[in-house]
């Protein structure tokens, strides 16, 4: 078992997760006034952003992928048609 944590641990510390936790934990305490949320206070100093609609974010990619196959469409077309045309 000790293994497994002192694993772990291991891990933590080469991704940088505790230097990023021990930082914005500090950070926390260093505050004049402690801040209504703590939690939200945390997840700003890591970098988390707020309100992020994944399906959204998901809707947009499908609607950007289709237009990129559209545009593809329209090039390919195009090249036909340009390559019709410069036949003598």
């Amino acid at each position: 078992m000790n293994t497994r944590r002192e694993n772990f641990r291991k891990y933590l510390e080469t991704g940088g997760a505790i230097e990023s936790l021990t930082s914005a934990i500090v950070n926390l305490y260093e505050q004049p006034e402690p801040p209504a949320d703590p939690l939200n206070f945390l997840r700003q100093q890591l970098g988390a952003s707020d309100g992020i609609d994944v399906d959204a974010l998901v809707r947009q990619n499908q609607e950007l992928k289709a237009k990129v196959a559209s545009l593809n469409q329209t090039i390919a077309e195009l090249e036909a048609k340009l390559n019709t045309t410069e036949q003598p």
